[in-house]
């Protein structure tokens, strides 16, 4: 029984503990921050520091770096974007100042233009960087050169209604945790890499030697793609950046007096087929080029006699059998 009352009662001279340190923190800072005040800003917030001040930037917004000159840390956000196109990726940032209001704002950056933007965090004071990536791209580092930057895995209970479906968006890899302890300063290096989706292109080819300006009617179709075309002897179309994966059935409704040998696919990429008919099914897995022909041939033709032409051969055979016996009588009675 006594053990456990002495760890309540160590637990609780803890907490104490904390909550003093922290009140005394906050007495400290505002003190510090009243007393330097003066010299940060002086008489004119013009951007010029002047006799008696340690620094100015030109305004007194807290914080920004001024918030007791020496004490506020100073933290820069990177953008590296590979390939660097100028899209503008958003951030969230959140700052919690001890017995202050938090301060919430939203900013975004490019690379290479605006590729990085630099804030003020107050002494013993915390603020969340969240990165939102843009569609097509993935977060594929995150490098911060200080140790008070730490990595968190949940968004902080303080974040306004109204931005808390924002952060559920943020992965835990794009959320970082910067602590000012000391003044001094840190750096966080966001690295995106374009989100490239791997494809294939397959070409289709008409053979048909006798055919000449013939066309022959063709029918591509998969899960998103339903696209009917027309090739004669010799040509051929291209379907490019086509989804790897994804089973392309090529069809081709053979024209009357017309007959499909066979049909050939071949290619630098890795690819499956399967002949039906009239029809392939190709599947690409991997990058690169099919070529699918359809070899043709005409069906010969057979010269049938048509009704009129049966009653001349019929009319012929009979002549030349009579003309054979009436020769014949002619001989037997000679």
């Amino acid at each position: 029984m006594s053990i456990r009352l002495y760890k309540i009662s160590l637990e609780l001279n803890t907490t104490i503990f904390i909550i003093l340190l922290l009140l005394i923190s906050s007495v400290f800072i505002s003190h510090q921050s009243n007393a330097q005040n003066s010299l940060c800003v002086g008489g004119a917030p013009d951007g010029v520091p002047e006799a008696g001040e340690e620094c100015d930037d030109g305004n007194d917004a807290v914080p920004d770096g001024c918030t007791g000159c020496r004490l506020d840390c100073e933290i820069t956000v990177e953008k590296d974007a590979i390939p660097a196109d100028n899209t503008e990726f958003p951030f969230l940032r959140l700052t919690l100042p001890l017995l202050r209001p938090p301060v919430f704002d939203i900013f975004s950056l490019t690379d290479p233009n605006s590729n990085e933007t630099t804030f003020f965090v107050p002494f013993l004071s915390g603020t969340f960087i969240a990165e939102l990536p843009p569609q097509g791209w993935e977060l594929d580092s995150l490098v911060c050169d200080s140790p008070a930057v730490l990595d968190v895995t949940q968004p902080p209970a303080a974040i306004p209604d109204q931005f808390q479906e924002d952060f559920e968006r943020v992965r835990s890899g794009n959320l970082v945790f910067a602590v000012c302890i000391l003044n001094g300063s840190a750096r966080c290096t966001y690295t995106n890499r374009e989100i490239v989706e791997e494809t294939c292109n397959i070409t289709i080819e008409l053979e048909a030697p006798e055919g000449g300006d013939t066309e022959f009617q063709f029918n591509l179709v998969s899960s998103k793609l339903d696209q009917n075309f027309d090739l004669s002897d010799g040509q051929s179309i291209p379907f490019n950046d086509l989804p790897l994966g994804t089973i392309f059935t090529i069809t081709e409704f053979v024209p009357d007096q017309w007959s499909l040998d066979s049909i050939v696919c071949d290619g630098d990429a890795d690819f499956n087929e399967s002949v039906n008919d009239n029809s392939v099914d190709v599947t690409c897995n991997s990058t690169g080029d099919i070529d699918c022909t359809f070899i043709n041939s005409r069906i010969p033709t057979t010269n049938i006699p048509t009704l009129s032409e049966w009653g001349l051969i019929s009319m012929a055979a009979i002549l030349g059998i009579a003309g054979f016996m009436i020769m014949r009588r002619r001989k037997v009675a000679a």
